[in-house]
């Protein structure tokens, strides 16, 4: 059942000769019909009946599990086909004519012409996938297809790389779809999200930075006004507790064990005073470097990917690592860098060696001095800026006297951050503030000794333009 993939990548050459992918008038059709599927819900249709029928049959799948990908052709589109085995039972999405596709448990063979993609020991959480999946009849090749099943088997992402811009799918739908369409590529159907989110804060009678909490599947380009922090690094460096805090309450799901516990990109909206003005903020809390379950190009194809449909300026990019930091940890994280000009933004990007309350205290600016290194981040001393006492986020979250003193300030883009989960709030306030000031201090174009007009125009923000794209 197997193959390498050159003779993989051979075999599909081949095969688009035979089929020919260039019958406008049958992909023209398909067009039509997948513009019916992206006007509906973003759902799996769930058919009750046909779950119950297939969730018997799940017991059959023995220990060892296999993931698969096939080139198949449907309506002159080639595009490969991915399913999940034992090499005896296998669960897919498709089951004949795409047109009418339905998640199948069945004991076929598939035949000859599969190559091996990953492999994984049958577990609960995997089986309990499996039985959320299972009866839908939600089909879409650019939304809701195999690949996305069999990943989310695997893994429980929602991903599928033929849909990323300049891949086989996303070259034939992209320019089809509406922009509030393609902001549902790669996100969970309604029935998988994770939306369910506790109202009680972290720390009690404690004011947050970030109220007014939505997570959203995107952001319309028409808000041009809203202040973007991306976030990266490697999997469990801690950006998801980073992220709570702002908020100072659960909003992503944290933990510390080995797998990546953000499985997409994850967009979080709230709303806070920046520089006086009261702005949309947007946290993009990414996929991590070395995810458990993609490599690392398959990563950064993501997080560009979600980026660019996303967003026309960036503000802030958090770079997080953590613990020892790894070669390929670091070279993901100059690809990034390499990718948003940061030479050309220095102040815009944060480098935080997080979990820094688990390192011997005199360990941490060593550690961070290493991450440095490691990431060719050169040496710029901290700047100092002379600032309005009510511009400043620490104050502002503390609801304190907001006066119009000037005050001096010194921007440190290289810190050390880590916040104990259990720890009372007043050991933990002086490095939340700190965190504040470096991430919601907007790098200003006007010098770096007096902030005289902080309006947007003036601040120095960094374009995702599509000329980049080929950075990465």
């Amino acid at each position: 059942m197997g193959g390498t993939p050159s003779a993989v990548n051979q075999l599909i050459e081949q095969e688009k000769v035979r089929w020919g992918t260039r019958h406008s008038s049958a992909v023209n059709q398909l067009i039509e019909q997948e513009k019916v599927r992206w006007g509906t819900r973003h759902s799996l249709a769930i058919d009750q009946e046909l779950k119950r029928s297939q969730l018997d049959l799940l017991q059959n799948f023995g220990a060892q599990l296999y993931m698969y990908q096939k080139p198949e052709n449907y309506m002159g589109v080639v595009y490969m086909h991915f399913y999940v085995t034992d090499n005896t039972w296998t669960i897919e999405f498709g089951g004949g004519e795409l047109s009418n596709a339905s998640v199948v448990v069945h004991n076929n063979p598939k035949g000859m012409g599969a190559h091996l993609v990953k492999t994984a020991r049958k577990t609960e959480v995997i089986v309990e996938r499996m039985r959320k999946v299972c009866g839908a009849r939600g089909y879409s090749l650019a939304l809701r297809n195999c690949e996305r099943l069999a990943r989310y088997i695997f893994s429980g992402s929602w991903l599928c790389l033929q849909m990323l811009k300049g891949a086989d799918l996303g070259l034939i739908f992209l320019k089809d779809m509406m922009q509030k369409q393609q902001l549902l590529i790669n996100t969970f159907p309604t029935e998988l999200a994770d939306i369910d989110q506790p109202e009680e804060p972290i720390y009690s009678g404690v004011n947050p930075f970030l109220r007014n909490f939505q997570r959203t599947d995107g952001v319309a380009l028409s808000d041009q006004n809203a202040y973007n922090i991306l976030i990266v690094g490697p999997t469990g460096c801690g950006k998801s507790h980073l992220i709570n805090m702002l908020y100072n309450k659960t909003v992503c799901k944290s933990n510390a064990s080995a797998g990546s516990v953000t499985k997409m990109i994850d967009i979080t909206t709230g709303k806070a005073m920046i520089l006086g003005e009261d702005r949309k903020v947007n946290i993009i809390d990414t996929i991590g470097f070395c995810d458990s379950y993609l490599t690392a190009s398959e990563v950064l194809n993501i997080i560009q990917d979600r980026v660019k449909m996303n967003f026309i300026n960036i503000d802030k990019v958090v770079v997080m690592c953590s613990g020892r930091v790894e070669k390929i940890h670091a070279d993901c994280a100059k690809k990034i860098m390499q990718w948003l000009k940061y030479t050309e933004y220095r102040l815009n990007f944060i480098f935080m060696y997080a979990k820094a309350d688990l390192v011997p205290e005199h360990m941490r600016e060593t550690n961070l001095g290493i991450m440095c290194d490691m990431l060719e981040t050169g040496h710029r001393s901290s700047s100092q800026v002379v600032v309005r006492q009510k511009h400043m986020p620490s104050i502002v979250r503390a609801q304190g006297q907001l006066t119009n003193e000037m005050m001096t300030h010194h921007i440190d883009t290289k810190i050390c951050y880590g916040i104990n989960p259990g720890a009372a709030f007043e050991d933990v306030k002086e490095e939340l503030d700190r965190v504040l000031d470096v991430l919601f201090l907007p790098n200003m174009n006007l010098g770096i000794n007096s902030w005289r007009d902080t309006s947007i125009r003036f601040q120095k923000r960094i374009p995702v333009q599509e000329s980049w794209c080929s950075i990465l």
